[in-house]
């Protein structure tokens, strides 16, 4: 008597390439198979610049690395391919979260624009949002993903004056837009 495997290749690594549009090194990729349709997976990656969106009047210098953290959960919509028993193949829906964390410094004095003193600035940016896509196995256990996805930013900046050791926090909340693909191996 045959067993029966329920969950045909349930992990998948992947890499996705274009990650360096947001200022980020190579993003390694975990997705694991749970229960009817639904997987879990995180990414993580190296940040090497500053968000394309930090106020104008601070202009970076000396950044420092920082660490961005894409957890997300999917649904895929065909959960078993009868012809290769993939249960990570097919269109999904799904919800992510992108936590990015970095510092850099610049010579603008938030108290007094005509002084220029060094501060530092914290940047932690959490994106939530919903995305959509197709996974598919192109040959053997090689996939390619490929999602799109709207949701919301919350860019929180700290700024501290090395000199006078003050400090000051603003927020901004804005839209956003992902798109991207990953290949990565099913096993």
């Amino acid at each position: 008597m045959s067993s029966l495997n329920l969950f045909p290749q349930d992990n998948i690594i992947k890499i996705s390439p274009m990650v360096f549009t947001k200022g980020q090194i190579l993003e390694v990729h975990y997705e694991r198979n749970l229960l009817w349709g639904f997987t879990a997976g995180a990414g993580i990656s190296t940040i090497f610049s500053p968000s394309m969106n930090p106020p104008l009047e601070y202009i970076p210098e000396n950044f420092n690395l920082g660490i961005a953290i894409d957890p997300e959960i999917r649904y895929y919509f065909r959960r078993k391919n009868s012809s290769n028993n993939v249960s990570m193949d097919g269109f999904f829906i799904g919800f992510y979260n992108s936590t990015r964390i970095s510092s850099y410094t610049s010579y603008n004095d938030f108290e007094n624009p005509n002084n220029t003193f060094l501060n530092k600035i914290n940047e932690n940016i959490s994106i939530n949002g919903f995305q959509l896509g197709y996974e598919k196995v192109l040959w053997k256990n090689y996939i390619i993903d490929i999602y799109t996805g709207f949701g919301k930013s919350k860019n929180d900046y700290l700024f501290t004056n090395t000199v006078t050791k003050q400090s000051k926090q603003t927020s901004t909340e804005l839209g956003n837009f992902r798109f991207n693909f990953s290949i990565g191996y099913s096993f």
